[in-house]
């Protein structure tokens, strides 16, 4: 008897393993990039109701009192150093140092003949740049008080540079990571947007112009937007109409 349903466990079990999944590699990928645009957009959503009911404001404000100083507290230099430290950090996430990123990339896909990673492209951008002023107005939150350590301008809620960093650079590392063969370097270019997209908002609370949770808020929008990007440039690519693959070979020709 024991002999018997062991067998037909083992036949259970080489039936399973040779079975073929329905979906593959393609349609995972759709799925998981559609997943995190979905917990994005609840993510902000939940957060923008918390912050119009004020039930964030305690923490935030002394989150943002604190944070300073317990990083001056801990480092090694003195405040002017890392005062200064953060300020370029946080221009890596300022309009003029994305749109010369922007700009570069453009110009190198209109060099290539890469039409529509281009329209693609601006597409990202200008969507992003466009919903980050909307929701910003229509948020319409107060900066935090005090002293700030960064020019201010729009309402503070979400924040701009958290936002348009996690829209521009991992769209830019998706675009860089097409063009290599190796996943490792795929991987890679997609840790570092993402790791300079969490240093920006990281800044912008050390500096005092945005709470934590406009910066949760910025990245949460920004990577929704950004995954629904990548979504449709996938679907493209999958239609054979995004150039730009590793394995399809420059459109220009050789200087």
């Amino acid at each position: 008897m024991a002999s018997e349903s062991r067998s037909r466990w083992v036949q259970w079990l080489h039936r399973a393993g040779s079975m073929r999944l329905p979906w593959g590699a393609y349609e995972i990928l759709m799925l998981v990039a559609l997943l995190v645009a979905v917990l994005c957009t609840w993510g902000f959503i939940e957060l923008a109701g918390r912050v119009v009911s004020g039930s964030t404001q305690k923490f935030d404000q002394w989150a943002v009192d604190s944070f300073r100083q317990t990083v001056l507290r801990h480092a090694p230099l003195g405040a002017e150093t890392i005062d200064q430290t953060f300020v370029d950090i946080s221009a890596l996430g300022g309009p003029t140092v994305l749109l010369l990123m922007t700009a570069s990339v453009l110009g190198f896909l209109l060099w290539d003949r890469r039409y529509n990673a281009l329209l693609l492209m601006i597409m990202a951008t200008v969507g992003g740049v466009v919903l980050t002023w909307l929701l910003k107005e229509s948020i319409g939150r107060n900066r935090p008080g005090g002293m700030h350590l960064a020019i201010i301008q729009l309402s503070s809620f979400p924040s701009g540079h958290s936002m348009l960093s996690a829209v521009i650079y991992p769209t830019l590392g998706t675009l860089v990571a097409r063009l290599v063969p190796r996943k490792r370097l795929k991987i890679y270019f997609m840790l570092v947007a993402l790791a300079l997209s969490f240093l920006i908002g990281i800044s912008r609370i050390y500096l005092r112009v945005h709470y934590p949770t406009d910066v949760l808020a910025g990245w949460a929008a920004g990577l929704a937007w950004a995954a629904f990007c990548w979504t449709i440039a996938k679907y493209l690519e999958r239609r054979g109409a995004l150039e730009g693959g590793e394995n399809e070979p420059a459109s220009g020709s050789a200087d």
